[in-house]
């Protein structure tokens, strides 16, 4: 590998000037917005404050301004998101730098730099993955996750810095993406997802899987703050309710979402589910303070593959048991990496059997084949419109298969 081997990437292609071109359009009316609620916010807090004279009742103002600061976070939230975008449109810059066994990803987005290390030791392979109605991106597939390194530059560029990379790293391109699945029982080599967390039980023999305590934390408090904010906003309307009937039906429409925080934050602090690991036995449980039920007990695990109605693939480790139907342990959207790593800790932890039902590139290359195939014996068979529509095809297959030119 050479001392120094770095890659630069940009944006490239004409779409991003269509689509940084309406971002333009819509954050010049997001910004006409915000000002306007901000203004708007400022008089209500003012008369808050008694700095000037309330125009209106206590109930009818806090509902406005609870309303207001609902409205103008959501708003707020969206329009970062969009610059973000418009920032990725123009003005960003990604490179990545290989020295002394570590892969440097820096990253500039606008004015604000960021940089994320990654040791060689840790990666599989590199390779390019598309993405429904996305482009292409390179990514870095570790023990149990996917790193994506850039979405930039263009997918001939992409291509070669992931072939570049696994010749520098002595990495197999075409080995598989995800270990194989098998029954047998392995050493614990499978890093835990760092959403789940082992305890040693008092009260039994076997340890249990619970939720990360350190995150379910900082969720009871988040949960909590939301709730005692829904909380005091209703006892204000509840007291102007009592002079303004017509404040009601905002009380009880109130009323829905502070009980149902409520009851979130109650079973955050009290309650949870929790995986008990017996010997080829997963028992899953559920607690509720001193109280605790048993849900079901598992006898295998599968990791499934389903596509909504976006095209996006949802991943989900399921418990298999003898009656009923299968129990959901976790579930991920366009990445397998978590729910896969906690199949195979489990399947070494418990020896219980793990299936990986996931097809393979391969395999899902086989079925688009037979796909494309299927289609084109039917567009052979509707007449003279079909025949041109299936050399267009076969005239973008070829381009498909045609290797990219290299940089000049």
């Amino acid at each position: 590998m050479p001392a120094t081997l770095t890659f630069h990437f940009r944006p490239r292609g004409p779409a991003r000037f269509a689509v940084g071109g309406f971002l333009t359009l819509w954050l010049g009316g997001w910004a006409a917005g915000e000002v306007f609620a901000l203004f708007t916010l400022s008089r209500l807090l003012r008369e808050w404050t008694g700095a000037g004279p309330m125009d209106m009742s206590v109930g009818k103002a806090a509902a406005v301004t609870a309303f207001l600061l609902l409205w103008v976070s959501l708003w707020t939230l969206g329009g970062v998101m969009a610059i973000r975008e418009w920032l990725r449109c123009f003005w960003a810059d990604e490179r990545l730098v290989v020295t002394d066994d570590v892969l440097t990803l820096h990253t500039r987005l606008g004015p604000f730099v960021r940089r994320q290390r990654i040791g060689v030791g840790q990666i599989r392979r590199c390779a390019v993955r598309s993405r429904h109605q996305q482009p292409s991106a390179l990514v870095a597939e570790l023990e149990n996750r996917v790193i994506e390194l850039t979405r930039l530059g263009t997918a001939g560029e992409r291509e070669q810095a992931a072939a570049a990379l696994n010749a520098a790293f002595a990495l197999d391109p075409a080995a598989p993406a995800d270990p194989v699945a098998t029954d047998l029982p392995q050493p614990l080599t499978v890093q835990l997802p760092r959403q789940w967390q082992e305890l040693e039980a008092a009260f039994c023999d076997a340890p249990l899987l619970v939720p990360t305590l350190r995150i379910r934390r900082r969720q009871t408090a988040v949960t909590a703050v939301i709730t005692l904010l829904l909380l005091a906003l209703l006892g204000l309307l509840g007291r102007s309710a009592l002079a303004d009937p017509s404040l009601w039906p905002v009380v009880a429409f109130l009323a829905l979402p502070a009980l149902g925080c409520g009851w979130g934050t109650v079973w955050l602090l009290l309650g949870r589910r929790e995986l008990r690991l017996e010997r080829h036995q997963l028992v899953v449980q559920r607690r509720f303070g001193r109280s605790v039920r048993e849900v079901a007990q598992l006898d295998a695990l599968e990791l499934v593959e389903s596509t909504d109605s976006d095209g996006d693939r949802w991943y989900k480790l399921q418990g298999l048991r003898s009656e009923g139907k299968p129990l959901t342990l976790e579930s991920a959207i366009r990445d397998s990496a978590d729910p896969r790593a906690l199949g195979q800790w489990l399947q070494q932890r418990t020896q219980i059997p793990y299936r990986d039902a996931i097809p393979s590139e391969g395999e899902r290359e086989e079925k688009r084949a037979a796909a494309l195939l299927e289609l084109k014996q039917r567009l052979g068979e509707t007449g003279r419109a079909g025949s041109w529509m299936l050399k267009l095809v076969e005239r973008i297959e070829t381009d498909k298969k045609r290797p990219p030119a290299p940089p000049a």
